[in-house]
């Protein structure tokens, strides 16, 4: 059950939202750990080989899907398609680091149906302003936030950058990981982390992960032996929700985080929903 007060602002209500499902596949490329902690490698290519796997066999009619990875930059391999022949050679190109030459506005096409590359910055702007993954990420939302519905990320990696503090917990960096959340939330897209770290290998970054999953309103996978078992579970997650949207009687020029808690008449469903929403940026 996912809130959207951005919604209301579209001028959308909820009989004019989708049935369409829409996932962006995002790879944190390992080869540059491949030295230091060549499980990590290992543990991607086993992730890109379930997903195709999961894109040959288990999509549905009404899902839309794209493919991007980071290396030092966004690389968009394949923007949303039902093309499943594309999808899985997208995921190849992922693997391998492939770029499709810049996101140029002649290479396009929006009449196929909707575009993530339609809303990211284009040419060499898009290399300039992905200089992290936590940039990477907010481009990717704000490109998704041109599509209606919830968008679902999947991010395969290992953990966030931020510092761990002398108790050995993880602090996030405020000056990415607050502008990533605010822009994931703003345009409707749940940051479900899949956990590229082997069985039972603990690791302070874990906690990044999870945050990021909780404050967007979707999940962390963690000791994951199979892949293809987050991957089902997050299409299952996605299989029915509603959008929420109202409108914020916050007072111009005030900024803040509200907290928006969403109940049922029913107590026996089970609600999961994002915990609120910043206002004001």
């Amino acid at each position: 059950l996912q809130s959207s007060p951005a919604l209301t602002k579209q001028g959308v209500s909820v009989e004019q939202v989708p049935e369409d499902r829409y996932f962006i596949l995002l790879f944190e490329d390992q080869k540059d750990t491949a030295q230091e902690a060549p499980r990590l490698l290992s543990q991607q290519m086993e992730a890109a080989k379930r997903v195709r796997g999961w894109i040959n066999d288990e999509l549905l009619p009404n899902d839309w899907v794209a493919v991007a990875s980071y290396d030092t930059r966004l690389k968009v391999q394949q923007d949303f398609t039902r093309d499943r022949r594309a999808l899985i050679e997208a995921v190849g190109d992922a693997m391998k680091g492939k770029d499709r030459e810049g996101n140029y506005p002649s290479r396009i096409d929006t009449s196929k149906g909707p575009s993530l590359f339609a809303g990211l910055p284009k040419g060499e702007e898009l290399r300039d302003r992905t200089s992290t993954l936590y940039e990477a990420m907010q481009e990717i939302a704000r490109a998704a936030g041109n599509v209606r519905g919830r968008k679902n990320l999947l991010l395969f990696t290992f953990g966030l950058p931020g510092r761990v503090d002398t108790f050995g917990q993880w602090v996030p960096d405020k000056r990415f990981y607050e502008p990533t959340v605010h822009a994931l939330n703003t345009n409707n897209v749940a940051a479900y982390t899949l956990d590229l770290t082997p069985p039972a290998v603990q690791h302070t970054l874990s906690d990044a992960l999870n945050k990021l999953a909780t404050d967007t309103g979707g999940r962390y996978f963690f000791n994951v032996t199979n892949f293809a078992t987050p991957l089902d579970e997050v299409a299952k997650e996605n299989n029915g929700y509603y959008l929420l949207s109202y409108t914020s009687e916050q007072p111009a020029g005030r900024s803040g985080f509200q907290e928006v808690e969403v109940r049922t008449t029913n107590p026996e469903f089970r609600v999961k929903a994002r915990r609120g929403y910043e206002y004001g940026k």
